[in-house]
């Protein structure tokens, strides 16, 4: 203890706030959701009117899933702007 009076006094940091960072991008999920919804939904078409033909059926899901894709990624780039 007699070392402590003959210390140099500790200089106190003042709390600086933690620079700022920029925010994560959130990857938007509404292409993926739109691509299932969409593609399912095609699926459930195509077996209506085909009364489940293979080819129409693979072929209507498909365009169903293309079809959900750009409207997903058209909803995340609105978003995204916000």
């Amino acid at each position: 203890m007699p070392e402590s009076k003959s210390r140099n006094p500790h200089q106190h940091h003042q709390n600086h706030p933690a620079p700022l960072r920029a925010k994560p991008k959130k990857r938007g999920q509404a292409a993926l959701v739109a691509m299932v919804l969409f593609g399912l939904l095609g699926l459930g078409f195509g077996y209506l009117t085909t009364e489940g033909g293979l080819y129409l059926l693979s072929g209507a899901t498909i365009f169903g899933a293309v079809a959900g894709y750009i409207v997903g990624y058209q909803i995340d780039k609105v978003l995204e702007k916000k």
